[in-house]
């Protein structure tokens, strides 16, 4: 959608999207969401490039031509090791 992510940092999951991503910030307390939400309001050249990012992202990795591509290899492997 080409909106910057804000994730919790007790999310190691989301965490890793964030940075794997280059796309988004992360918090770890109230004090921190704030700023960084802030820092995303206020820097619209920061909120455009991380949504950007995140965008590529996503299509370079979720679309599903390829989760389904990596479904199909996967179970070739499966396949091929019988």
């Amino acid at each position: 959608m080409g909106t910057p992510i804000l994730v919790n940092a007790r999310s190691s999951v989301l965490v890793e999207h964030a940075k794997r991503s280059n796309g988004g910030l992360w918090y770890a307390d109230r004090d921190e969401f704030v700023e960084a939400l802030k820092l995303l309001v206020g820097d619209e050249p920061l909120r455009r490039a991380l949504g950007r990012n995140g965008r590529e992202y996503v299509r370079r990795g979720y679309r599903w031509d390829v989760v389904l591509g990596k479904y199909e290899r996967l179970f070739a492997k499966i396949r091929n090791a019988r």
